[in-house]
């Protein structure tokens, strides 16, 4: 495996798990290194994720839609929705390597104790399988808390969302920004103890905050709650040195973006201009709809 000196994964950020009897370290998102099943399990296994005794099932139709897989619902039970992020089939060889790196860093970083019960951000619930091409490939799917409104920028096109008011638009963009914070925190914000010891020396870059990475769900009638989804891109670092290389995302990509890597404080602001990007979306959504519209 790779060292932090030909990767741009900091080792001393990363999850630690033994595969064939030897020790490894799980992938950021952008590290180039090879990985299997084997590697996969291994990191799930070593953040006790649980496996579940299901199997994938579109039972109900896509709820979102990421960079590196799609977000469906579907009914395990009479009781229990889950929402299932799952590989498209039928790609090739190297986007499944790619997308299975994009896996094992989300779970790297969805599996941490101090981020799997955030109120804020999507928890995982598990690990099930999808079985495709007559069973002769069997791909992980990862399980997430139900949503019943889909992501955001979905909701925002239900009756729900259209009825939607400022105070509560100004609600689910606190809740966005208290993940992000967290996410990035380095001690200095008041958030719970646990959280601030466990990522004193640790923090995340989303690098993906979008409309389409928010999942929404309701509390009551009069409260809706906003939890960021889809690390696939993310990098989980514990240094302010360590190299990130960011994502493009269409308008919500920071126009300072390129292709170079960059350091944490630089990312930070880009995940901020991101955060910016998607306020003035939903605060002025309606008006910015018709305004479009009325240039039609």
């Amino acid at each position: 495996m790779s060292t932090a000196s030909d990767s741009f994964c900091d080792t001393s950020a990363l999850v630690t798990y033994t595969k064939s009897g030897e020790t490894h370290q799980s992938a950021s998102s952008t590290s180039n290194e090879e990985y299997d099943l084997l590697d996969f399990l291994g990191v799930a296994q070593s953040l006790k994720i649980d496996f579940l005794p299901i199997t994938w099932e579109p039972a109900l139709g896509k709820v979102g839609e990421g960079g590196t897989a799609v977000i469906y619902q579907a009914l395990v039970n009479i009781q229990a929705t889950f929402t299932f992020k799952r590989l498209e089939p039928s790609q090739s060889a190297m986007r499944k390597a790619r997308n299975l790196r994009a896996l094992i860093a989300e779970i790297s970083i969805l599996g941490h104790p101090a981020i799997r019960y955030h109120p804020n951000v999507a928890n995982i619930e598990g690990i099930c399988w999808d079985v495709v091409d007559g069973g002769e490939e069997v791909w992980p799917v990862l399980v997430l808390e139900k949503t019943r409104c889909g992501d955001l920028k979905r909701f925002m096109t239900s009756s729900s969302g259209k009825e939607l008011d400022s105070k509560n638009r100004l609600d689910m963009l606190f809740d966005v920004a208290l993940a992000v914070r967290d996410l990035h925190a380095t001690g200095r914000f008041s958030i719970p103890p646990l959280l601030a010891t466990l990522l004193s020396e640790k923090g995340v870059i989303h690098g993906d905050i979008k409309p389409e990475n928010i999942l929404v769900s309701s509390e009551n009638e009069a409260r809706h709650v906003a939890k960021v989804t889809d690390f696939g891109y993310s990098t989980l670092f514990s240094t302010d040195t360590h190299p990130i290389t960011m994502p493009e995302s269409g308008i919500w990509t920071a126009p300072e973006r390129h292709h170079r890597e960059i350091l944490p404080r630089e990312a930070r602001k880009m995940n901020a201009y991101s955060f910016g990007m998607l306020c003035l979306w939903l605060l002025f959504y309606w008006y910015m709809r018709v305004r479009a519209n009325m240039c039609m």
